[in-house]
């Protein structure tokens, strides 16, 4: 039970005060902490794994369509730079070669 409580303290769930027994003597007392309420009213550890796990999917599954994104829009420009550059050689061939 003392292993749990240190888990929970060293997770900021719970903490712990020295308090005297009424017989002169310390004991450990343990109450929850604001984490601790938080944990438990969005499920407990088990729900934070996978609120955690969700999150960390998250992350990647975007980061993956911004690196798709950022492809695209580099392709695009370099065919739309290529259009431009081609519709500037036939105009300045038209000017040029054919000054009717």
């Amino acid at each position: 039970m003392l292993n749990v409580l240190d888990k929970l303290e060293r997770d900021n769930m719970v903490r712990m005060k020295m308090m005297g027994d009424g017989n002169g003597n310390d004991v450990e007392h343990y109450c929850i902490s604001l984490d601790g309420e938080v944990l438990l009213q969005d499920g407990g550890y088990s729900q934070k794994l996978i609120d955690d796990r969700t999150k960390k999917n998250k992350v990647e599954q975007d980061l993956r369509i911004s690196q798709r994104n950022e492809c695209f829009v580099k392709w695009t420009s370099l065919v739309a730079a290529l259009a431009a550059l081609g519709v500037l050689i036939f105009e300045l061939y038209k000017h040029l070669c054919c000054p009717s």
